[in-house]
C-alpha cells in the first residue's frame, strides 16, 4: 500500500518483527539483517527511543556489513515541502564506528540518491532531519547500515511530513527582504 495521509509515523515498533510495507535490500555477501528489539541490545542504548522496539543493525566484525532498510512507498505530491524525521544513534565501540547513509527514489525502478551520512558516534537518541528533494507518488527512503563492529546503527520514530518553510532562491535579487526571493512565502 502506498502511504498518502500525512503526517506520516511509524514508531518502528511491530512486536519485534518487520514493520508492514518495509523491505530490507542486502548487498551482495551480506547476510546481515536488519532487527527489531529494545536498542542495540546492549546499553548504547538500552531502550528504543518511544515504545518498545526500534530497528537495529549490528555485526561484530570490522568488515563493510551494508544492508538497507527501506520504507513504505510513499506520495509525496501534497505536500509542500516535504520533511524526513527520525532518531538514531550508532556508537562506537573503542575505535570501531558503524555507519548510517539515507537515501531516497522517486520510483520503484529509478536509483537511488544520497541525502546523508553519518560516519561518526552518536552516543544517544538524537533527532535528524532531512528535506527530502524530487517528491512523487512513488516515492522511497532507505536507511543503509554499515555495521563495522561497532555498537550498532539504530532507528526509531521515522515521519515524513510537510512543511511551508521559505526555501532562498534570490530569483529577483541579493536583498533578503524581497518577498520574490522566497519561494512558497
Amino acid at each position: 500500500a502506498t502511504g498518502s495521509r500525512f503526517p506520516w509515523h511509524d514508531g518502528v515498533d511491530p512486536a519485534g518483527a518487520m514493520p508492514p510495507c518495509w523491505s530490507q535490500e542486502q548487498f551482495a555477501g551480506s547476510v546481515l539483517s536488519w532487527t527489531f528489539i529494545a536498542g542495540s541490545g546492549t546499553a548504547h542504548p538500552a531502550v528504543a527511543h518511544q515504545g518498545k522496539y526500534n530497528a537495529n543493525l549490528n555485526d561484530f566484525t570490522s568488515n563493510d556489513t551494508r544492508t538497507r532498510l527501506v520504507t513504505p512507498v510513499l506520495n509525496l505530491e501534497s505536500l509542500p515541502i516535504p520533511v524526513l524525521t527520525f532518531w538514531h544513534t550508532q556508537s562506537a565501540w573503542s575505535e570501531e564506528q558503524d555507519q548510517l547513509a539515507v537515501y531516497y527514489k522517486t520510483t520503484g525502478d529509478s536509483l537511488w540518491h544520497s541525502l546523508e551520512t553519518y560516519t561518526s558516534s552518536i552516543d544517544t537518541w538524537t533527532q535528524e532531519t532531512i528535506i527530502l528533494p524530487g517528491k512523487s507518488s512513488g516515492y522511497q527512503v532507505a536507511f543503509e547500515g554499515n555495521a563495522k563492529w561497532g555498537y550498532g546503527i539504530c532507528i526509531d520514530d521515522v515521519t515524513v511530513a510537510g512543511t511551508n518553510i521559505s526555501l532562498w532562491d534570490g530569483s529577483v535579487n541579493s536583498d533578503w527582504n524581497t518577498p520574490g526571493n522566497w519561494t512558497d512565502n
